[in-house]
C-alpha cells in the first residue's frame, strides 16, 4: 500500500490538521502531500500498479519453476501472500511487447533499407525503356494490392485499380498532402465503405513501415488481453466435468499461463538483442512443457488425459488466435 505523507494543513480548504488526521474534518480531502521527490513518485507508481513488494518477490520462483502453484494457492484463497495475477500479467506483457516492438522496428528498418537500395541499384542497371516498363509494372502490381473480393455485388475491383493508378500519378506529379491526395482520388462514385478502404491504403502508403508495425504490435497487446477469457472458456469446456472449478478459477489459470508465455517468449528477442542467440526452439519446448505440468497440477489428472486435453486446448486456442489476429490486423488498418 502507498505510504501516506501527512501535512499539518489541508491543501484544499486550509484547515489545520493533526498528525492522526487521515482526512480533513472540514472538507474530507485525504491528508496527503503530493509534493514528493521524483524517485519517491516512481516508487509509489511501481508499488501501486505493479505491486513490486515482498509478494512479488515471493511469487517469482514458484511462477517460473512450479507450474500451477500460484493458481492453486489463489483458488485456495491464499491471495494476499502472492502477486496479484493481473499485475503479474501486466508487468510481463509490457516487457514482452516492448522487446517485440524494438526487434520489429529494427527488422522493418533494415528490410526497408535493403529493399530500397536493392531496387534502386536494379533500376539504375536498366536502360531507359526497361526502366519505364519496370516502373509501370510496379505501379500496376501495387494497385492490385487493394483489390478485394467481397462478392460480385459488393466492391468493384476495377474502381480500386483505377483509383490506385490515379493516386500513383498524383503522388508523383504534385506535391500534395495525404488528405489532398485522398480528396482528389475519391469521387462520388465510391460508397462510404469503398472510400474508407481507399483512404486507409493511401494513409498507410504515406506512412513509414516502422510506425505501422508499432501500431499493429500495440493493438496485438489488446487482442491478447481479449483472448484471456476466451482461453479460460476453452479450459472450462475441456474440463467441464470438474464441477468444483468455476469459470473464474479457469480465468486465473489463463492469466498465469499467458504471463508465463510472455515471459518465456520475451527471452527470444532479449537473447537476440543482447547476444545474438536464437532460442526459438528451446523457448517453444519450455512453453509446451510448462503448460502441460500446469494443467496436470491444477486439474490433477493423469499424464495421458492431460496430454490429450493440452492438444485439444492448443487446437481451440490456435483457431481463436488466428481469427483474432486477422480481425486485429483488419481493424488496425481500417482505423490507423
Amino acid at each position: 500500500m502507498r505510504f501516506q505523507r501527512k501535512g499539518d494543513k489541508c491543501l484544499n480548504c486550509g484547515e489545520s490538521l493533526k498528525p492522526e488526521d487521515n482526512y480533513c474534518p472540514v472538507c474530507g480531502q485525504l491528508n496527503d502531500d503530493p509534493n514528493i521527490p521524483f524517485k519517491d513518485l516512481v516508487y509509489d507508481f511501481l508499488s501501486n500498479y505493479f505491486s513490486l513488494d515482498s509478494r512479488f518477490s515471493r511469487s517469482i520462483l514458484p511462477f517460473l519453476f512450479r507450474p500451477g502453484y500460484l493458481t492453486n494457492r489463489f483458488i485456495e484463497g491464499k491471495r494476499v501472500s502472492y502477486a496479484n495475477p493481473i499485475r503479474l500479467y501486466l508487468i510481463v506483457s509490457v516487457i514482452y511487447f516492448f522487446l517485440l516492438s524494438v526487434v520489429a522496428t529494427d527488422v522493418t528498418e533494415t528490410y526497408s533499407s535493403m529493399q530500397s537500395n536493392t531496387t534502386e541499384e536494379f533500376i539504375q542497371m536498366m536502360d531507359s525503356t526497361d526502366r519505364e516498363e519496370f516502373k509501370r509494372v510496379q505501379e500496376e502490381s501495387s494497385g492490385k494490392l487493394i483489390q478485394m473480393d467481397f462478392g460480385e455485388d459488393s466492391l468493384d475491383n476495377s474502381k480500386f485499380e483505377n483509383a490506385w493508378q490515379k493516386y500513383q500519378k498524383l503522388k508523383k506529379s504534385d506535391d500534395l498532402s495525404t488528405n489532398e491526395l485522398t480528396d482528389k482520388v475519391i469521387t462520388e462514385d465510391f460508397s462510404w465503405w469503398e472510400a474508407r478502404i481507399i483512404r486507409q491504403f493511401i494513409k498507410i502508403d504515406n506512412s513509414d513501415v516502422t510506425s505501422v508495425t508499432a501500431y499493429l504490435i500495440k493493438n496485438a497487446s489488446i487482442m491478447m488481453f481479449v483472448l484471456l477469457p476466451i482461453f479460460a472458456l476453452a479450459l472450462k469446456l475441456v474440463y467441464i466435468r470438474r464441477k468444483n472449478f468455476l469459470y473464474f478459477h479457469h480465468l486465473i489459470h489463463s492469466i498465469h499461463l499467458h504471463s508465463f508465455a510472455f515471459f518465456i517468449f520475451s527471452l527470444i528477442p532479449l537473447m537476440d538483442l543482447v547476444w545474438g542467440v536464437d532460442i526459438d526452439a528451446p523457448a517453444l519446448i519450455l512453453f509446451v512443457v510448462y503448460i502441460f505440468f500446469s494443467l496436470k497440477m491444477v486439474y490433477r489428472q493423469g499424464y495421458f488425459k492431460t496430454a490429450v486435453k493440452q492438444f485439444t486446448l492448443f487446437l481451440m486456442y490456435g483457431s481463436a488466435f488466428a481469427v483474432g489476429l486477422v480481425i486485429e490486423v483488419l481493424i488496425s488498418l481500417l482505423i490507423f
